[in-house]
């Protein structure tokens, strides 16, 4: 993953897929393994922060009388 380069929500999204992919291969060792599980836990973490704030922010502009609902697909990014 480019350090150098802050990704959007989308693009850790898809780095996320593709290390899951590489995981799911069986193809690596035990070391890059772990180094790609490790990144997307990391990159996980960083996408629940943005979709919280995003959350908050809709909330606080949103008027009183009306309820958000949360779409029950966000829930899977939590679960992985």
């Amino acid at each position: 993953m480019a350090d150098d380069k802050k990704l959007t929500l989308n693009e850790k999204i898809a780095l996320i897929e593709e290390n899951a992919k590489k995981l799911e291969d069986n193809t690596l060792g035990l070391e890059e393994s772990m180094k790609l599980y490790e990144e997307s836990l990391n990159l996980i973490k960083e996408c629940n922060v943005e979709l919280d704030q995003a959350k908050n922010k809709i909330f606080k502009l949103s008027p009183d009388n009306i309820e958000i609902e949360v779409d029950e697909n966000l829930e899977e990014v939590n679960e992985l």
